[in-house]
């Protein structure tokens, strides 16, 4: 064999090789022993109301959280939370469901949830909290037919055409059209139909600036 080959590698790389393999092998347990002392968490989880009592002392800690708003915007994700996990909790507890239940027409009064929102929000109540099938089909479409009588009956109360300022400027402008429709002369020059628009314009203008002068005086007795 030739002093010069090994393994039937020059020598060189014979040597190398060797040496690769060597460091391998001394590099493995110090990558087990190293993976056995990384450092690992032994505390125990702190239960909920000691955590719970942490994030309060936090909050308690940073004065900027203690705004009003800020608070008010920490309550409605608390609030939140709580929703989500009752409703994805099997817990059936009576009182329970009663408050989660008045929360939810709460928020449905102060229009802080839209109406679609609301009733999804009942509908859920609902299946959680019905004996059977047949009793939630029954609920739910009681629940139904009562969000579209009053869904009816906002529309109604808010369609311009119910208001008094409406009707008073029609009447108005049926008087309008016939005076401007008798007429041989304009103002100023203008068209029929340009001075139609600009007598119609004014009376839309002193119809609903009579409502808002009504609702200021209103405003003014309260503050009074």
């Amino acid at each position: 064999m030739n002093k010069k080959w090994v393994w039937g590698f020059p020598l060189a790389v014979a040597i190398a090789i060797a040496a690769g393999k060597l460091m391998q092998v001394q590099d493995a347990p110090n990558s087990v022993a190293n993976h056995k002392l990384r450092p690992q968490s032994t505390a125990p989880e702190q239960p909920a109301n000691e955590l719970t009592k942490t994030s309060a002392a936090a909050e308690n800690s940073h004065p900027w959280l203690q705004h009003p708003q800020v608070q008010a915007y920490l309550k409605r994700q608390a609030d939140k939370d709580a929703m989500r996990a009752y409703f994805n909790s099997d817990d059936n507890d009576p009182e329970q469901a009663q408050a989660m239940w008045d929360y939810i027409e709460s928020l449905e009064q102060s229009n802080a949830v839209m109406g679609f929102e609301a009733l999804h929000l009942k509908m859920a109540w609902l299946e959680k909290n019905s004996a059977s099938e047949e009793e939630f089909k029954t609920r739910t479409t009681e629940l139904m037919d009562k969000f579209r009588r009053e869904a009816h009956a906002s529309a109604a109360k808010y369609n311009p055409e119910n208001t008094p300022e409406f009707k008073n400027y029609k009447q108005q402008e049926k008087a309008i059209v016939a005076e401007v429709q008798n007429m041989t002369s304009f103002p100023d020059g203008m068209t029929q139909q340009a001075y139609l628009r600009q007598r119609l314009l004014e009376a839309r203008m002193d119809a609903y600036q009579g409502e808002t002068n009504a609702n200021s005086a209103t405003d003014d007795d309260d503050d009074d």
